[in-house]
């Protein structure tokens, strides 16, 4: 929030720093080399104002277009009431159409949403501003005032003044309308003008509204009025900035509620008698009879209330008297809590009728004693939740303020710091984007590899089924077949072998050695024997469960021989 004494630091600041660095007696007092820029937009539907129509005419109109868009326009003028041409900057990038064909002498601006930007404004103090002071022969250095938007606030714009001796100083954030000459001069001229050259734009033109393509054109007629001396003059003369003078900001009424929400000037009230006197303190009527006003204080808050009676304690009809104490109103003050309280003593005799009473007793005085500001009231205090704070909060980072000189030395070091900063974050996430990107590579690649090994031993396992399934069908194969022949060599031994085509279809992984010695596998030898569980091959003297060498061919044939194993 704005308050006098932020005004007073910045002038004494702005000061300061002329001094220091730029440090030339003739710039205070020439009014050529004070510019001031800033913004503002017109919009294509403005208010219309009052309309002309019939007296007592029920309903009245007027036409009027419904975009509620407008264009925004910066201008920049200095305390001698040089206007520099009006900078319209319109949204979009390409026009089917020459949007400054009816007022040739502005300069025409673009950007994507149609509101100034830092490039913008870069190219208009390079191709506008810089130039305009080339061709009126001014002297350097200039001091261009503007607010302390982001757009003007770049590393581009603070290299460009500072090569070209151009003073770019930001005024007080929130304090345009004070110290801002295009906002104290210029720009309520301006809308005001604006506002009526629409309004003549459709009396000539019945029926027809103001767009873009016709905006230039219109607005020419606005600029041409709004743009006087006697506006420039004024505006800088009433921000204080030329002739160099902070009392005019400071003595403004504009400052009034600055100066009461900031706590520099206390609201004092007038608590005189003839300021008063219209008041009915604790509801009686304003001509109560002997009723006074005088600079005595009471304690605060405490009123008695009793009814005279005779010392003899005898009833009586006649009128009873009724004296009310209450605090009088002083210009002295109590403190509260945290808030000042007037504290005030009014005392009154007012004659009443009241009935007789019954009760012989004097009624005793009754005493209210206001409540302390740390005291609550009981059916208040059980819906009553008082915030706290706890250490937990996480506190706001507490931004650094720039420095008010855009060109000066200090804010072009902080910007160059903080671009380069910021190019350095810009590689580190770089690197970090690819070091994630490898990560990821890394990850599908194991991802991959790992589905790969799992559909191979997938596979494996399906094709050992196979095999087994295989060995388990020759293996019925034999018995069936030494079975048919059992009855016929019954006392003779029986030795049966299958051709290699019989099993050149079965994986020989399996059966490719004995899985009790380890020996090679050999068809030709016939002492071979297959568990019919597992399927695994194993030498006949290997077996140490069951004795085959004392078993003949048949009797192996009908075993339903499981190893060691299973």
């Amino acid at each position: 929030m704005i308050s006098p004494q932020r005004v007073d630091e910045w002038f004494r600041d702005f000061k300061a720093f002329m001094s220091d660095e730029v440090n030339d007696p003739l710039l205070w007092k020439d009014p050529t080399r004070w510019f001031n820029a800033d913004e503002s937009g017109s919009p294509l539907c403005p208010k219309s104002g009052k309309v002309l129509a019939p007296k007592g005419s029920p309903n009245i109109y007027n036409f009027t277009s419904s975009d509620k868009s407008q264009i925004t326009v910066l201008a920049c003028m200095n305390a001698a009431g040089f206007f520099l041409k009006p900078l319209i900057v319109y949204a979009g990038q390409r026009f089917s159409y020459n949007p400054l064909e009816e007022f040739p002498e502005a300069v025409f601006g673009r950007t994507n949403t149609g509101w100034m930007d830092s490039e913008l404004f870069h190219t208009w103090l390079k191709d506008v501003f810089e130039p305009a002071l080339e061709e009126h022969s001014i002297k350097r250095p200039v001091v261009l005032f503007v607010d302390g938007h982001s757009t003007h606030s770049t590393l581009s714009a603070s290299k460009f003044c500072r090569e070209n001796n151009i003073v770019l100083y930001c005024l007080l954030e929130h304090g345009s309308h004070l110290m801002q000459p295009c906002d104290v001069g210029l720009f309520s001229t301006l809308k005001t003008t604006w506002r009526q050259a629409v309004r003549n734009f459709q009396i000539k033109n019945v029926g027809d509204f103001v767009t873009r393509s016709k905006f230039a054109g219109v607005f020419r007629e606005a600029w041409d009025q709004a743009c006087t001396v006697q506006v420039s003059v004024k505006g800088f003369r009433e921000s204080g900035l030329f002739p160099f003078d902070p009392s005019k900001v400071l003595g403004t009424l504009k400052m009034e509620p600055s100066k009461t929400f900031s706590g520099s000037q206390r609201f004092q009230p007038d608590m005189s008698s003839s300021a008063i006197s219209h008041l009915s303190p604790t509801g009686l009527p304003e001509n109560a009879p002997d009723a006074s006003f005088d600079n005595e204080t009471a304690p605060t808050g405490v009123v008695e209330v009793s009814n005279n009676k005779p010392d003899n304690h005898e009833q009586s009809s006649d009128n009873d008297t009724v004296s009310s104490e209450v605090p009088e109103m002083s210009s002295e003050t109590v403190v509260a809590g945290d808030q000042p309280v007037p504290s005030a003593t009014v005392q009154s005799n007012i004659q009443v009728t009241a009935e007789p009473q019954t009760d012989a007793k004097e009624p005793s005085a009754q005493v209210l004693t206001p409540m302390s500001s740390n005291q609550v009231s009981p059916a208040f205090k059980e819906v009553l939740k008082i915030p706290t704070s706890t250490s937990g909060q996480k506190h706001k980072k507490t931004r650094i303020p720039l420095p008010k000189a855009i060109s000066g030395k200090k804010f072009h070091d902080l910007l160059e710091k903080k671009q380069k900063e910021k190019e350095e974050e810009i590689i580190r996430k770089e690197a970090r984007k690819r070091e994630r990107e490898e990560q990821r590579n890394r990850r599908e690649e194991e991802k991959l590899q790992k589905a790969e090994e799992k559909a191979k031993k997938k596979q494996l396992r399906e094709q050992e089924k196979e095999n087994i399934k295989k060995i388990k069908e020759i293996a019925k194969l034999e018995k069936a077949f030494k079975r048919k022949h059992q009855d016929e060599s019954s006392d003779s031994d029986i030795s049966v072998h299958f051709e290699d085509d019989d099993l050149a279809d079965i994986d020989t992984s399996i059966k490719q050695a004995c899985f009790a010695c380890e020996a090679p596998y050999d068809n030709a030898t016939p002492d071979w024997i297959v568990c019919q569980k597992c399927g695994r091959w194993l030498h006949r003297t290997c077996v140490k469960t069951i004795d085959l060498l004392s078993m003949t061919e048949g009797e192996i044939a009908d075993l339903e021989f499981e190893c060691d194993y299973c």
